[in-house]
């Protein structure tokens, strides 16, 4: 089995200076092309991002860099085509990337946080939960993932193709 190994993190805001314009587009379901997703590998270094045009051209800043990429869409369609690597089943990328989370958060020198306690809070009921429905370490590193986008905040899309 080909899994999609490829990550692609990328900052997400939608550009609308008018409230009815962002609405439209919601109601079009337009705003992933009409908004702008600079790559956090290109805003190393930078504190801010001045967008100019939809996709991924704006002016990173302190320091003015001007960066284009290519839409959000193309970056993502190139690590399905080009990103596939055999696994063996010990070693899915999701166990792997359950691992780094819980390994990162666990990090004695991270100041403690609500978030980061819930988190963990959130992992024992998880494994109190998989352990009584015996579900397997793909799905219970499935929920961990899922547990640690939701408590941060954050959008986690999974993409890819089997071949």
């Amino acid at each position: 089995m080909a899994l999609l190994v490829g990550t692609h993190v990328a900052y997400a805001a939608p550009v609308f200076h008018e409230q009815r314009i962002l609405y439209w587009h919601t109601r079009k379901r337009t705003i992933v092309q009409n908004s702008t997703f600079p790559s956090v590998i290109c805003l190393s270094g930078h504190t801010a991002w001045y967008y100019q045009e939809e996709g991924s051209t704006g002016v990173a800043n302190p320091n003015p860099e001007r960066i284009e990429q290519p839409s959000l869409m193309d970056r993502l369609r190139q690590l399905v085509e080009e990103d596939r690597t055999e696994f063996e089943p010990a070693d899915l990328p999701l166990e792997s990337l359950d691992g780094l989370i819980q390994a990162t958060l666990g990090d004695e020198q991270l100041a403690e946080s609500f978030r980061r306690a819930r988190y963990f809070d959130e992992l024992q009921e998880i494994d109190r939960l998989t352990d009584q429905f015996d579900i397997s370490p793909t799905g219970r590193a499935y929920l961990r993932v899922s547990a640690f986008a939701e408590i941060f905040g954050l959008v986690w899309f999974i993409v890819g193709a089997e071949s």
